[in-house]
């Protein structure tokens, strides 16, 4: 079930007159019955990305009153307009939808979650990464038994921020986690 499921937003533009091949103007200010809480999923690299409608967008901008801009993850390769500003929720926990901007030129990526087993990608290099409890993770060792296979991965942050937490996997199951995040 997706969190966005109270809101609708049009895909076509309402201007029933525009060619399909141009860009819509569309902005839809959602009031505060509409207002759905933000759904934040992990990228590749570690970053949050924005989930809404089955579409994931990257932090553009910090705006002036907490409110932040997320541009379509396809923007840079498909030449998406598509962008949603999101504000800081009334009740203080968390960040809600505030304005959903364009539409689409492209389909939702496959995104596909797992919040108590870990998910295994592959990095951009070609190394192999899990990403357990939102956080990436890459691989720092590998143990092969007869029958087995036990692996020790490390925060994708322990180089940069120094980050100590790691998790360990034996045959694809974690069997045991060490150290907490020193960051978000």
């Amino acid at each position: 079930m997706r969190a966005d499921r109270h809101m609708r937003v049009r895909r076509r533009c309402p201007d029933a007159a525009r060619a399909p091949s141009t860009r819509c103007n569309y902005k839809r200010y959602l009031d505060s019955m509409e207002r759905v809480p933000a759904v934040y999923v992990p990228s590749r690299t570690g970053k949050s990305l924005l989930l809404h409608d089955g579409y994931t967008f990257y932090l553009k901008n910090l705006q002036a009153h907490g409110r932040k801009q997320w541009y379509c993850s396809s923007r840079d390769m498909a030449g998406c307009r598509a962008d949603v500003i999101t504000a800081p929720a009334n009740t203080g926990n968390g960040d809600v939808l505030f304005l959903v901007r364009g539409r689409h030129i492209h389909g939702p990526p496959n995104y596909y979650f797992t919040p108590d087993e870990p998910f295994f990608v592959t990095s951009r290099r070609g190394n192999p990464m899990i990403i357990y409890e939102g956080m990436n993770f890459i691989r720092e060792r590998t143990i092969n038994g007869s029958e087995w296979q036990k692996t020790r991965w490390v925060c994708g942050r322990k180089r940069r921020l120094k980050c100590i937490a790691t998790v360990t996997t034996l045959d694809g199951v974690v069997i045991k986690k060490y150290g907490h995040h020193n960051h978000s």
